[in-house]
């Protein structure tokens, strides 16, 4: 009998779905759906928990997490799967092949899009001479267009071969995923890769970009902040504990919603008492408003080691004993760290964008002479998501403490 290590790993860089349902599975969809949600809310608290007293950033694709815990659940069988079923927010009563078909709905909604590039990748790297379960290969790809690629971790090569994947599905983004060789008893490694590249629906106005003052939760930066007037979603919370805009990408296919406390108010505590109803709640109520908006240019390069996090929201045979006999025969598995890095740039004209097009641009002086123009001056901790509004999937939590000295590791 074989005995081996599973590496879940996933990359980042923010750099036809649309078929007819029947109405169960509607239901299924929507189910899920919610389990994303949820799954991404609880993500995002246990890693702000985390991280808070080190003053980190976060910045996480819970969804990234979920597609592979997807993979990784398909491949699954007994308590393994039982506990990956409960954190995943999968209806235990549904036949697996149907939720699994809802997933890869979503899976490839989430990509058809005409103006925002999103991009979800797999792979899963395996030792030569492993075999797979054919069911399980079939499945993968059938539901998420997943490749099996044969590998020899105990070569030095493995290295250079899998970060060259990284490299190419994060177009250039990441290109030294793994720095040090696979132990000699990695037998699989199952990576994804999400990208995402979106350009704001109106520009920030260059002219106006200027230096001032952050105050992060490490003390004052002089950071560059972009500023244009919009009219653009808004919402004053009624408690007066936060204030919440919505920026539309191109065509509004996506909304990036950045979270910002009052100045009395304390970030952490915000996040600890939001869930997915009143995240969905808050977007309901935005109205589109003229708004000042001012917030800080950002690149940011982190890692985030999950084993502990998942461990806590309630996995753990994965990584004690995990039984996986629907994707490999005859082997003892464990998964030893699911790993996820993140690249995420935001400028004038979006989010990880190179833009070669040409659109209207609003300047800062013709919104001058408007009345009720709302303040939203992003200069101290703020909380963001990136949102898909036709399946209410949210694609990326973050939560800002500092915008300078971000190459962080979370683990």
């Amino acid at each position: 009998m074989y005995s081996g290590v599973l590496l879940l790993t996933l990359m980042l860089s923010f750099s036809d779905a649309r078929k007819c349902l029947q109405p169960d599975e509607h239901r299924i969809k929507q189910e899920i759906s919610d389990g994303i949600g949820k799954f991404g809310v609880n993500l995002h608290k246990y890693l702000m928990e985390q991280n808070f007293e080190q003053g980190d950033n976060v910045v996480i694709s819970p969804l990234s997490v979920y597609f592979s815990l997807a993979l990784t659940h398909l491949g699954s069988a007994g308590t393994t799967r039982d506990e990956i079923t409960n954190v995943m927010g999968l209806p235990k009563d549904e036949n697996i092949l149907t939720c699994h078909k809802s997933i890869g709905l979503l899976h490839k909604l989430l990509q058809y899009h005409r103006h925002v590039n999103v991009t979800i990748t797999h792979a899963l790297f395996l030792q030569n001479g492993i075999n797979v379960q054919n069911i399980f290969k079939f499945l993968v790809n059938y539901f998420y267009d997943g490749k099996i690629i044969d590998v020899d971790f105990t070569q030095k090569t493995s290295v250079d071969q899998i970060n060259q994947w990284f490299e190419n599905e994060s177009h250039g983004k990441l290109k030294r995923f793994y720095n040090q060789p696979f132990s000699s008893d990695t037998k699989l490694l199952l990576a994804n890769a999400l990208t995402f590249t979106g350009e704001w629906n109106r520009y920030f106005p260059k002219e106006n970009t200027a230096t001032d003052t952050f105050f992060g939760e490490n003390g004052e930066e002089e950071v560059m902040m972009m500023r244009k007037i919009d009219k653009i979603h808004f919402y004053d919370n009624p408690t007066g504990t936060f204030e919440i805009i919505g920026i539309p990408y191109k065509n509004e296919e996506y909304y990036m919603y950045i979270v910002l406390p009052k100045e009395s108010q304390d970030l952490k505590t915000i996040i600890e008492q939001m869930s997915l109803e009143q995240i969905q709640n808050m977007i309901r109520k935005c109205t589109k408003r003229t708004v000042d908006v001012k917030m800080p240019q950002m690149l940011i390069n982190t890692s985030n080691q999950l084993k502990n996090v998942m461990q806590q929201m309630g996995i753990e045979k994965l990584f004690t004993s995990a039984d996986l006999s629907n994707m490999v025969m005859k082997m003892d598995l464990k998964v030893t760290d699911i790993l996820q890095n993140v690249y995420f740039k935001i400028n004038e004209q979006g989010t990880d964008v190179s833009v070669g097009t040409t659109q209207e641009i609003k300047t800062y002086n013709e919104f001058i002479n408007e009345n009720d123009v709302r303040q939203f001056y992003v200069q101290r901790p703020f909380m963001f998501f990136i949102y898909e509004p036709s399946s209410k999937i949210i694609l990326y939590h973050g939560s800002i403490m500092n915008v300078k000295n971000h190459n962080n590791s979370n683990n």
